[in-house]
């Protein structure tokens, strides 16, 4: 949920041109729950993809235009397994697998990661504008 909740908030921010956007704006216009988004914009605004300002009429910002931030700088902003390795099989398993080194399938989770991380450098977030 940290990635979808990461990339809905760039999103949002990717279609405001420019304008800052509140937590509680972005948080409200994609519904997501705002002390999440919270822990989410923090760690943004740490890998330089977002900017955020003080003061009335602040908020938060892209750091960079749209179309310079792929799907996978996002992953990698908010997800702490942030490569694909093949020893984990699936990014989303907590934990490796007892069988790896006899594995036979893992060469198929591999290119599976790789296809899926080669996809997520291809894709930016002025292409969801446009999709």
């Amino acid at each position: 949920m940290k990635t979808e909740y990461a990339l809905r908030a760039l999103f949002e921010l990717s279609k405001a041109s420019g304008e800052t956007l509140s937590r509680a704006d972005i948080a409200e216009r994609q519904d997501i729950p705002l002390p999440f988004l919270e822990q989410i914009l923090i760690q943004l605004k740490n890998s330089g993809l977002i900017i955020s300002r003080r003061g009335p009429g602040g908020g938060f910002e892209l750091a960079r235009p749209g179309e310079e931030i792929t799907l996978w700088d996002i992953y990698c902003a908010v997800e702490t397994q942030a490569d694909f390795d093949g020893e984990k099989c699936f990014p989303a398993m907590k934990s490796e697998c007892s069988r790896i080194s006899i594995c036979k399938i893992k060469r198929v989770w591999f290119k599976v990661n790789e296809t899926l991380k080669h996809t997520m450098l291809s894709m930016n977030l002025k292409n969801l504008q446009e999709i």
